[in-house]
């Protein structure tokens, strides 16, 4: 949000303080200023262009197009000066820059007025246009000033210059009461006569009550849902002519960014940005029926917008309407094609009114319409300044437009709303804040906050809350106002701090994913970090994705469902890189997928995805470059994964029928799936990469409840040697390596401490049919001893004797 230095400064007086200070005094407040911009409305402010009168004036004997001209800006002696202008002309005024100044071009060219020849004569100043000044667009010639006007003055004293400095503040949404100049100068008012030598008044701007006409315009007002519309006023002024807005009035717009309209319309921002109630103006004359009803419309309704874009509605927008209920506005945000105010509007009905702040908002993000009203009116404007406003509006357009006024003034809650009413215990203030503050320091401190105490007890005040704070409702949010305004930085910080000591178990969860995190890093994966949202169209007939959480999303309609699972994001990761020429990959992401269960439960699981496409290495003379990443690399991966949580003794079983991965392990404690891992099918999510694609989905959750399940033993290296022995096994071809490494450590449990498989081979010639092998290392290592050969052999042994039994294993 924007606020003009010299704007704020017309209702209180601010000149005590620098720009810097007030912005400092703002932050304190909680009214955040991001930064300070200086704006002039004729940039360099005219400094070193004085009046000149033109004493002379001949051809240029070296160019033709070129007059010499003398010019006395009240020196000793004119200035030679070269002007190529074709209106300049012995006895004009005219506006000269001095040697030494700087001009700013209206078309953002800049110049440094020099002392110089040109085509062999002196030249020691400028005669300027207006748009050599930045004063205008205009080039036609030379700048004619009156001949009034005193030769060696100033042109500042003559054309108007102002400086101005814009303060932008990042508004919190709770901060409704700060929407506008009067709020922000309110806020700050009782900021500096709390904290400040200097006091300060409020001058608030003056709003006389309208002058009344009985129903001489005929007009009716028909607010059909008041829930979304809890009050509506306004009034018909006739008479009008529509033209440019007065230079007060657009100065002030322009110096926060807008664009000055017409009179009428810039008015209605002008109070807008004064007072924080948004106002809209309709042709009177385009109102059928002389009638305004407030409702809402059937949904896919179009409405024609004011920039000429057709709009379907939802059936949830404000809809102003006419009497035929032809949508003229959507309420509170944006103004329709044919009922706004034109050139040719004589009358026009003025429109004053409190919006549902949801209703606003919901419609506002849907239409993507983020237009300044809307933004007051989601934070919540102030029921009962509805009036006021629309009083200044008018008062506003009698002055500086003319008209009068030929209704009487519509408000379908003349009573407004009513206030609501908070008790402030000075015990808990104290409590809250830690520091004592007298009974008249904080009345004095609501007062300024314009909260009326109703009732002063010797426990607490009972305060009237002003209705443009709609999040002031309890005892805790008139502390944190009072403690807004008395200073954050007046409470004093104690010389010691204390906290309790809590424990927790360690490591933490957030311990596990760093360590995690690291290993996956340090083999060359990327962190990736996406939205949980999905389009749901994807899961749609898919029986295994029953339960998806959908949701109402108005930001992006495409993005209306929670993933259901991890795949989906990491492959629109690898898609996106992939169409920017990145092809080889390895990523992983910590996410969540959430869901419905059969019981109709809302679940939320934690999951760890792991993806791998492309090359295994860049080129080297060591590998080939055109080695592709296959399933045992994302195997790999998975399996730093556990080694890292201390993770073993699962069970391994082979996928089938799975709907994302045509083929791939599942890794479980009986039921509990800990990580399913494999090849991803082409077509999942329409998502079409041109290359293989591994994936891991690691259940995190389940995982680290195993973990923290787990007993660990810590115990010394071992000083005793391992010893290693290598099996070259045939067996039938459905007899997986689980199978074989169960058997091998239940033979013995004590002393093996590894298996592993590093060869599988198959040739029905040689091994015979349905005959596979395998080429196993089990690795051996007493805790008390150094294990003999005849020991080592005997354990052999009786490692081949289990393998025979229980898979029917016989040494190649």
């Amino acid at each position: 949000m924007k606020i003009s230095y010299l704007w704020l400064s017309e209702y209180i007086d601010v000149s005590s303080w620098s720009v810097e200070r007030i912005a400092e005094m703002l932050t304190e407040i909680g009214l955040e200023v991001e930064g300070v911009e200086k704006k002039e409305n004729i940039k360099g402010g005219l400094r070193g262009v004085v009046v000149g009168e033109v004493v002379s004036c001949k051809s240029h004997p070296n160019a033709d197009r070129l007059q010499l001209t003398q010019v006395d800006i009240g020196a000793e002696q004119p200035l030679s000066i070269v002007c190529g202008a074709p209106n300049v002309a012995k006895g004009q005024k005219v506006a000269v820059a001095t040697v030494g100044t700087h001009l700013y071009f209206s078309d953002g060219k800049e110049l440094e007025i020099k002392s110089g020849k040109i085509r062999g004569e002196v030249s020691e100043g400028m005669i300027c246009a207006e748009d050599e000044l930045g004063i205008s667009e205009d080039h036609d010639g030379i700048m004619v000033l009156s001949p009034e006007t005193e030769v060696g003055r100033p042109l500042s004293d003559y054309v108007k210059v102002w400086e101005d400095y814009i303060i932008d503040i990042d508004l919190t949404p709770n901060r409704a009461d700060a929407v506008c100049h009067l709020g922000v100068a309110e806020d700050l008012a009782a900021y500096i006569n709390t904290n400040e030598e200097t006091a300060v008044s409020l001058r608030t701007p003056a709003a006389p009550t309208i002058p009344g006409a009985k129903d001489k315009q005929p007009m009716e007002i028909a607010v059909e849902r008041t829930d979304l519309c809890p009050r509506y006023a306004g009034v018909v002024i006739a008479d009008i002519k529509v033209g440019p807005s007065a230079p007060d009035i657009a100065e002030k717009l322009t110096s926060i960014g807008l664009r000055p309209v017409n009179n009428i319309v810039d008015i209605t921002q002008y109070v807008l940005h004064e007072m924080g109630q948004p106002l809209h103006a309709f042709d009177y004359a385009v109102i059928e029926g002389q009638k305004i009803i407030v409702d809402t419309l059937p949904s896919g309704t179009v409405f024609t917008s004011l920039e000429g874009e057709e709009i379907k509605l939802t059936g949830e927008e404000v809809m102003i309407c006419d009497g035929q209920r032809k949508p003229m506005c959507m309420g509170g945000i944006f103004g329709g094609v044919d009922s706004g105010v034109s050139q040719g509007t004589q009358s026009v009905f003025i429109e004053s009114a409190y919006f549902d702040a949801q209703a606003i908002r919901k419609a506002s993000m849907h239409h993507d319409l983020r237009t300044d009203a809307a933004k007051v009116y989601e934070k919540g404007a102030d029921p009962n300044r509805v009036i006021a406003a629309l009083n200044r509006a008018a008062d506003l357009i009698l002055r500086k437009v003319g008209g009068r006024v030929v209704s009487r003034v519509f408000d379908t809650q003349p009573e407004g709303l009513p206030h609501p009413e908070v008790f402030l215990s000075y015990k808990k203030l104290h409590r809250y804040l830690g520091v004592t503050l007298s009974k008249v320091q904080v009345k004095e401190i609501c007062q300024q906050l314009q909260m009326a105490v109703l009732e002063d007890r010797d426990e607490g005040i009972l305060l009237q809350i002003p209705t443009n704070k709609p999040d002031v409702l309890r005892e805790v949010d008139v502390i944190e106002e009072v403690v807004r305004i008395y200073g954050l930085d007046n409470i004093p910080v104690p010389d010691q701090a204390r906290m309790p000591l809590q424990a927790t178990s360690f490591p933490t969860a957030y311990d596990y994913r760093d360590k995690v995190s690291y290993s996956l890093n340090g083999a060359g994966l990327s962190e990736a970090m996406s939205l949980s949202l999905v389009n749901a169209d994807m899961y749609e007939g898919e029986e295994w994705a029953e339960g998806v959480v959908e949701v109402n999303n108005t930001s992006n309609q495409h993005l209306d469902a929670m993933r259901r699972e991890m795949y989906s994001s990491m492959l629109q990761n690898l898609s996106r890189n992939s169409n920017r020429q990145e092809r080889d990959l390895g990523l992983f992401e910590f996410g969540r997928i959430y869901y419905q269960d059969p019981a109709d439960q809302w679940k939320e699981e934690e999951r760890l995805s792991i993806g791998i496409m492309g090359r295994r290495m860049v080129d080297s003379r060591f590998a080939s470059s055109e080695e592709q990443v296959s399933f045992f690399d994302v195997k790999a991966h998975a399996m730093r994964v556990f080694d890292c949580l201390g993770l073993a003794g699962f069970q391994v079983s082979e996928i089938e029928d799975h709907p994302i991965l045509s083929y791939g392990l599942r890794w479980h404690r009986g039921p509990q799936v800990l990580a399913e891992l494999g090849k991803v099918r082409n077509k999942f999510g329409g998502y079409r990469i041109d290359a293989e694609v591994f994936c891991a989905d690691i259940h995190w959750g389940r995982c680290l409840d195993a973990v923290r399940s787990k007993e660990f033993i810590f115990e010394s290296l071992n000083k005793y040697p391992a010893v290693e022995r290598d099996l070259a096994l045939v067996l039938e071809r459905g007899v997986s390596f689980e199978e074989v490494e169960r058997a091998i450590y239940k033979a013995e449990k004590k002393l093996v401490r590894e298996v592993h498989l590093f060869d599988h081979y198959e040739n029905e010639e040689q091994l015979g049919k349905g005959k596979k092998s395998y080429a196993i290392r089990v690795k051996l290592q007493s805790d008390n001893q150094t294990l003999k050969d005849k020991n080592v052999e005997k354990i052999m042994s009786k490692i081949m004797k289990s393998l025979e039994k229980s898979s029917g294993a016989q040494l190649r």
